[in-house]
């Protein structure tokens, strides 16, 4: 997940995924929806196992609490 100014032409910053052509998603606001998106697509579209779930759930978490402190 990259972090900056000008995705999908915003003035704003944003987070959009580094890796568009597997997770095709544009930029939002809030990491949340970028992170979420990517452990969704992990499960649903490549059939991810326990392991793979649960190290994306705590790097969500971690996005989360970085992103939150610098709030």
């Amino acid at each position: 997940i990259q972090f900056g100014v000008g995705f999908d032409n915003r003035k704003e910053t944003s987070f959009e995924p580094v890796d568009q052509t597997s997770f095709n998603h544009g930029s939002a606001d809030n990491v949340d929806i970028i992170s979420e998106f990517i452990c969704d697509t992990l499960v649903n579209t490549c059939g991810a196992d326990q392991t793979a779930k649960d190290t994306c759930t705590k790097a969500s978490a971690a996005a989360d609490a970085v992103t939150a402190r610098q709030a």
